[in-house]
């Protein structure tokens, strides 16, 4: 495995989870507002899955360590620098956020940045298996 594959699977993890959590911060928002004029909504929730997803992807870095074969290797290792970024936002954002808007929010960005994060891992772990 190299370098190149775990960066193009961590930039996919990003883009189909910008997508899927445009999808559910809309569907929040409609939710909170009744469905009222969601105009102006739209580029704030953009920005807002921009950057919450962004902040997901430089936490998930650590995972290109993983084409080192004695980190592959090894289960617990490989598991906490997959996942580790996005275990510890998921903490965070859970008990350091004020409003519970703002904690929903950031709680929707992580889970769908994991969701499409535990597809690709399973992906790789098929393609790759440990030797």
């Amino acid at each position: 495995m190299t370098t190149r594959i775990l960066l193009l699977n961590l930039l996919k993890t990003l883009a189909y989870s910008l997508v899927l959590t445009f999808i559910f911060g809309m569907a929040f928002f409609l939710i909170r507002t009744h469905g009222q004029d969601t105009g102006h909504a739209v580029p704030v929730i953009l920005v807002g899955d921009l950057s919450l997803n962004l902040i997901l992807f430089i936490m998930a870095i650590p995972s290109l360590f993983l084409t080192s074969p004695d980190l592959y290797r090894q289960t617990t290792r490989r598991l906490l620098l997959y996942f580790g970024g996005t275990a510890v936002f998921i903490v965070a954002a859970l008990t350091r956020s004020n409003q519970l808007s703002s904690t929903i929010f950031y709680e929707l960005a992580a889970v769908s940045f994991l969701l499409v994060q535990l597809f690709h891992y399973r992906a790789l772990i098929k393609r790759y298996p440990v030797k």
